[in-house]
């Protein structure tokens, strides 16, 4: 997709310059936000393309909780998506973007941010195999009655990897395209329609890991072939939903509300993944995104996202404040000439950001100093080779605490100079954070200066949220056969049982653990998209091949978290399957209790490994023990599970009725229960349907399977 989709829906007809000004300098905007609208200001012929093209601006907004449908229409809101607690995703006319901000309900404001796309073996070692065959548990848990959601890029949906175990139902129940706005939910428009993104197969990978089921015939070779297909995902009974989206931050809300929404309408819990990530925010789980997703989140309703894979690529530095005169210091090196970001973000507002130009003998020739506004420097002709030089500052005074600054580096062409940051102010931590596409933060091999480290490198959207679950990789493949028939190895890169050395870490800024937990991520084996010309019989990481109706469809090998993140997505659906009522605290809690570690983990909880390895067979272990009874509210007389009910410490004299949505009884019995008791559906002889379960004076829905 052309970058520019960006910023088609920000302007219609004629632009005119004193409006944009006037949008760039609104305090609630925020300083990415004003960046890319003072970008598009200077360049006069990005804004003539722009101005014939879409007419609707796209924003994620937090407004006050008691905001109303009114008042957002009467702002000139066009249309809106409510996430919850006042957050919401806007499409609104540019002419009535000022009027909006200046309401006294906005309070915060971003345009579009862009994400990043961040098992045969996997699901035996960290024992899903064992899960979903039923291993010392009452029934097989395999995703079934829960919904499996996606949102990502390169959505294959005719790969029978979503079809079910007998090739003959397609399991995906609804696909919004975002590129082209199409929601689908007939099986046969879904198929008809194919892909979302014919270049890419990220999206097919990823839900091939968590929910991949085809278990016909697969060629492994030309001459070699297998009866059952070995590459089959963990929760591959799951109803999934995919969302090809634009990875626009408010797409990505709007996509995970979607799938929400849907699990509601069907009375089913609902897991999503995201393996998707940026590098710049505040890494605490305080931006808009991360707020919006803890708004959307709660009882059978769970994200998972992965943490990034930035380790490796210089992306992060860590400064230590004294209160000295003295700037703490280090070296940025752009990837390009265009326009390189980086951001700083301090613990306070006493602090000051310093870009110097340095010449070979380290002695500066020129600088800039930040002021606690936005301001812009242009470069002189005398070290640059570009025309239009320019440096400037974004700034913010997040959550009236945190002073940072967003600094852009414009049409840089250096003459032989390096890009030297100061930093000084109060004592205090600082965190720079820039994106692997812009530069890297390095020292120089000088002693003087601070270099990269790979601490606090999570990436935000899957990897900083309070109540998202985050995910690192380790690795349980470097070996490997392709289809060619060719050994392929990474045996130094990627040794077995350890984490991978791009898998990003922790902690978050505010000093949470993350991740919440580490998965297999390297070299795992999952569907490919049919319609990338990437993975086809003669690529080095093309693995299968299964030939249906005259078609072929492959299987291959990608690693990062992206892979780690849908394969503990598919584990929660297992969980889920035994109890809907789980909620992101629940899972996080029974991730402290049962994540595995060993002699490559180290003490857990850590900020590489989080909690610990992922293991299924512990965790649902956990969900269905009587013990979790501990951890269930008090106001509420028991806890319902996929195959039955458990009634809580205030259990004690009942009347348990269980009737059809018509009304006819099918089970009624008062009697005495023990705190703990648990009754399977099976042992009510009720058949598999929909039901409505009284138990004194309340009622609600259930489905028995």
């Amino acid at each position: 997709m052309n970058r520019i989709y960006i910023y088609v829906m920000l302007f219609s007809g004629i632009l005119f310059l004193n409006s944009m000004t006037s949008f760039a300098a609104n305090e609630k905007l925020s300083a990415s936000s004003r960046q890319t609208l003072d970008q598009l200001i200077r360049t006069d012929n990005r804004l003539e393309k722009l101005s014939r093209q879409d007419k609707d601006l796209r924003l994620l907004v937090q407004c006050d909780e008691h905001t109303t449908k009114n008042d957002l229409l009467e702002c000139g809101v066009l249309s809106y998506v409510s996430l919850g607690n006042g957050f919401y995703t806007i499409c609104i006319a540019p002419s009535e973007l000022s009027r909006f901000l200046d309401s006294d309900f906005v309070k915060r404001a971003e345009l579009p941010r862009k994400a990043s796309l961040s098992l045969d073996e996997a699901r035996t070692e960290t024992n899903v195999v064992l899960v979903q065959n039923g291993e010392s548990l009452s029934s097989p848990y395999t995703g079934k009655n829960v919904v499996l959601g996606f949102v990502d890029s390169g959505f294959d949906v005719t790969h029978p990897a979503f079809r079910s175990s007998d090739n003959e139902t397609l399991r995906i129940a609804r696909f919004w395209n975002q590129i082209d706005n199409k929601l689908l939910s007939d099986k046969e428009n879904i198929l008809a329609e194919g892909t979302d993104n014919e270049e890419q197969t990220h999206g097919t990978h990823v839900a091939g890991i968590a929910g991949g089921g085809y278990f016909g015939t697969i060629a492994t070779s030309e001459s070699t072939t297998l009866d059952k297909n070995p590459y089959y995902g963990v929760a591959y009974d799951a109803d999934l939903v995919m969302v090809g989206s634009t990875l626009e931050d408010t797409d990505i809300l709007n996509g995970i509300k979607y799938v929400f929404n849907y699990a509601d309408s069907i009375d089913k819990p609902a897991v999503v993944n995201i393996s998707l990530n940026t590098s710049y925010g505040p890494h605490d789980g305080t931006s808009l995104f991360d707020q919006a997703i803890d708004a959307m989140l709660g009882k059978g309703k769970i994200l998972v996202g992965s943490i990034g894979n930035d380790a490796k690529n210089k992306t992060h530095a860590s400064m230590e404040l004294n209160n000295a005169e003295t700037p703490v210091l280090t070296f940025f090196k752009p990837s390009g000439y265009a326009a390189n970001t980086f951001e700083v973000w301090g613990e306070s507002d006493g602090f000051t950001v310093t870009v110097s130009l340095t010449d070979s003998q380290g002695e500066t020739v020129w600088s800039c100093t930040s002021n606690g506004t936005d301001q812009s420097f242009s470069v002189p002709a005398d070290f640059n080779y570009s025309e239009g030089g320019e440096i400037a500052y974004y700034t913010e005074l997040w959550n009236n605490t945190r002073r940072m600054y967003r600094v852009a580096l414009n049409n840089l062409n250096l003459k032989g100079y390096d890009i030297q940051i100061g930093v000084t102010g109060e004592t205090q931590h600082i965190d720079l954070w820039t994106d692997k596409n812009s530069g890297q933060f390095t020292d120089n091999g000088k002693s003087t200066h601070v270099n990269f480290d790979a601490d606090r490198t999570l990436g935000e959207l899957g990897g900083t949220g309070k109540r998202t679950i985050s995910v690192g990789n380790y690795t349980t493949r470097n070996v490997w056969t392709n289809f060619s028939g060719k050994k392929q190895s990474m045996l130094i890169d990627y040794p077995l049982n350890k984490i991978n050395y791009t898998s990003s870490r922790g902690p978050a800024s505010d000093g949470r653990v993350k991740p919440d937990v580490t998965a297999p991520g390297g070299m795992i084996f999952s569907a490919v998209s049919s319609y990338s010309d990437y993975y086809k019989e003669s690529s080095a990481n093309t693995v299968a091949r299964a030939t249906i109706n005259g078609k072929s469809y492959y299987w291959g090998q990608m690693t990062g978290t992206s892979q780690a993140s849908p394969f503990v997505a598919g584990v929660i659906a297992t969980w889920l399957e035994a109890n809907p009522e789980l909620s992101p605290e629940d899972i996080q809690l029974i991730l402290k209790k049962t994540a595995r570690q060993d002699s490559h983990t180290g003490a857990c909880p850590n900020s590489i490994y989080g909690y610990g390895k992922i293991d299924a067979l512990a965790g649902i272990k956990e969900v269905l023990s009587p013990s979790a009874i501990d951890n269930l509210s008090t106001d509420k007389l028991y806890k319902l599970y996929r195959d039955g009910i458990l009634f809580t410490s205030q259990a004690g004299k009942i009347n348990l009725i269980l009737s059809t949505p018509d009304g006819i009884i099918r089970y009624s019995d008062k009697t005495d229960v023990e705190p703990g008791t648990r009754i399977e559906w099976r042992e009510l002889g009720l058949n598999t349907g929909l039901y409505i379960l009284h138990i004194n004076g309340f009622s609600e829905k259930i489905f028995v399977p």
